[in-house]
């Protein structure tokens, strides 16, 4: 049986924070032993967050089609708000009660 613990903090890797979504291994210094790489977000990408202005994602099944959709917000720092990433039109291929609700983009931007 395999017993898997935490040693981000142990490994001294605990003030690495990021959108980490690959890691690896190997002796990359030559010192025979493994040097942990891993694959991170940087700041090359759209998504850009920190803890006072977050990107959240909202999931279930919305319009109750046996689907998970998928709904990515991110902080307006003029409002102060979270706000949808994505346009009304987008949103609506997912979720079309959201024309009925906001008929025009202005009443969706409000």
């Amino acid at each position: 049986m395999i017993v898997l613990h935490e040693v981000t903090s142990e490994l001294g890797l605990a003030s690495y924070t990021g959108w980490w979504n690959g890691v690896t291994t190997g002796d990359i210094d030559g010192d025979g032993r493994l040097d942990i790489i891993a694959a991170n977000w940087g700041l090359n990408s759209s998504y850009q967050a920190t803890a006072g202005q977050p990107i959240r994602f909202f999931y279930g099944d919305f319009p109750v089609r046996n689907a998970i959709d998928i709904i990515e917000t991110e902080f307006d720092p003029v409002r102060k708000v979270i706000v949808p990433r994505r346009t009304l039109d987008v949103l609506a291929n997912a979720l079309p009660s959201l024309h009925e609700r906001f008929p025009t983009h202005k009443a969706f931007s409000e």
